[in-house]
């Protein structure tokens, strides 16, 4: 059968495991010999994709869900055997929250609905009619805020694009790229004047499209299904945990890397290296490799966050918890970003007469409330639903979520550091970086770099770089 082809993925948070299971996938397909390892410096795969069941409740401690425009999840769960297992959520779900207030106040849905919403004033709403009128063409390089100011108005952005970048990014609208942040949104208007122009020419084209249309979906056990799914196709040997990489070593067109298995030093060659980790920690790796690519990679900022779940009794808590939840303006003077109705979201996340709610606290903004102590979290939580949705008993669940580093920031220039990053590596033809540091932060986006990762290698296998030898150490390890 010939020679095997050695790759070595480092990082099983959903990007690696897809970009693993792809290249097994194809290897058996042609019938080739495939030499594949993945190493996880933590003692779990699926990365922010992590479920818990605690007393009935099961609690997401990353994404609620995934929304899947191209239906690349769709086809993973499809080519794992688990579509069955994939639920949509409540047609309740589509109503959306904004504090204003301090009370929820439900997105408009349609013009009717807009003409009387609480959320913006007449002014602020007379603003956002004109847009066809005062809008102008914007560049490529517009920040999310200005991007709404030129549309809708200051008002507009306090009140909607503000929450709606901490609800997304945990960001700031102010600094977040509109083009790499929102791309689809950006495709559709960027080239028009007026958002209601690239708006109508969307609707027209999904009118004649055959493609389905997939609404906001998670699995039956939650989001932790689809890296289990992947972890468990992988077979044996393939997968080594609380394995931390020490140093890498471009040896020829290849690589050593040196790593240690819990306390245990180990060596792997690699003909190919997939780093399927945060850029940071990608920067880590290379720096001693190549200086100038880590400096690209370390000038993605990064925001940290904590996520509060608590659970109720129905019966104690006022608020009817009808829709998906609830998103916090800056102006507000709260604290959390903003809180989430799972329970109202999927079935089976909450036992009977209970509710699941989840709040989000830190972000961009707020760094500090990372080093708030986790009864000082839980209070804040305790407060912003009592004051919010009105609760009349304690929780019967509490549990605290951190992920430090959390949420890679596309802010203003995001793309034009890609474009430098991927340039710099083109310098190493068998590394290849995926992961949601670049090209999209959502968990199909995820999968996809991880799958394209894998097609690079697939596409290079054959060629013959020229041969160096440089040595990297990881700082720290």
């Amino acid at each position: 059968m010939g020679k095997p082809v050695k790759v070595v993925v480092v990082g099983a948070g959903l990007s690696g495991l897809a970009a693993a299971f792809a290249l097994k996938k194809h290897f058996q397909k042609i019938n080739k010999p495939l030499e594949l390892t993945l190493l996880e410096r933590s003692n779990r795969t699926g990365g922010s994709l992590l479920t818990e069941s605690h007393g009935g409740f099961l609690i997401e401690a990353g994404p609620t869900g995934f929304l899947d425009p191209d239906g690349i999840l769709h086809d993973l769960a499809r080519d794992l055997g688990i579509s069955e297992e994939i639920v949509e959520s409540s047609r309740a779900s589509n109503k959306r929250f904004i504090i204003k207030n301090g009370r929820p106040a439900a997105l408009p849905m349609n013009p009717v609905q807009f003409i009387t919403s609480p959320i913006l004033s007449v002014q602020g709403r007379l603003r956002m009619f004109a847009e066809p009128f005062l809008a102008k063409k914007d560049p490529e390089t517009v920040t999310l805020a200005e991007w709404g100011r030129n549309h809708f108005g200051d008002e507009a952005v306090k009140m909607m694009l503000d929450p709606m970048a901490s609800g997304v990014f945990a960001g700031d609208a102010e600094k977040l790229s509109f083009a790499a942040a929102f791309p689809r949104i950006a495709q559709i208007v960027l080239p028009h004047r007026s958002v209601l122009a690239g708006m109508a020419q969307t609707v027209y084209r999904r009118k004649f499209s055959k493609k389905p249309r997939y609404r906001l979906s998670s699995f039956i056990k939650g989001m932790s299904q689809i890296p289990s799914a992947l972890e468990k196709n992988l077979g044996a040997g393939i997968l080594k945990l609380n394995t931390s990489v020490q140093s890498i070593k471009q040896n020829g067109t290849g690589w050593t890397l040196t790593a240690l298995e819990g306390n245990v030093p180990k060596s792997y060659e690699a003909d190919h290296l997939i780093l399927a980790v945060p850029s940071d920690a990608a920067a880590r790796m290379l720096d001693p490799l190549s200086p100038a690519l880590a400096e690209q990679l370390q000038q993605i900022p990064y925001a940290s966050v904590a996520v509060v779940a608590l659970g109720y009794r129905r019966q104690d808590i006022l608020h009817p918890l009808d829709g998906f939840g609830a998103l916090v303006p800056r102006a507000e003077n709260l604290r959390p970003l903003g809180v989430l109705f799972d329970s109202s979201v999927f079935q089976g996340r909450a036992p009977q007469d209970h509710v699941l709610l989840r709040l989000m606290v830190g972000g961009r903004q707020d760094p500090s409330a990372m080093d708030l102590k986790d009864e000082d979290l839980i209070s804040l939580a305790q407060e912003f639903v009592g004051k919010v949705l009105g609760s009349r008993g304690n929780p019967v669940l509490q549990k605290i979520y951190r992920w430090p580093g959390g949420i890679a920031q596309y802010e203003t220039g995001h793309l034009e550091r890609v474009a430098g990053i991927e340039r710099e590596a083109q310098k190493f033809p068998t590394l290849h970086l995926c992961g949601a540091s670049y090209r999209g932060v959502s968990t199909p986006l995820a999968a996809r770099d991880g799958l394209s990762a894998a097609a690079d290698v697939l596409m290079t296998a054959a060629a013959k770089p020229k041969a160096r030898e440089t040595e990297a150490r990881v700082p720290g390890d």
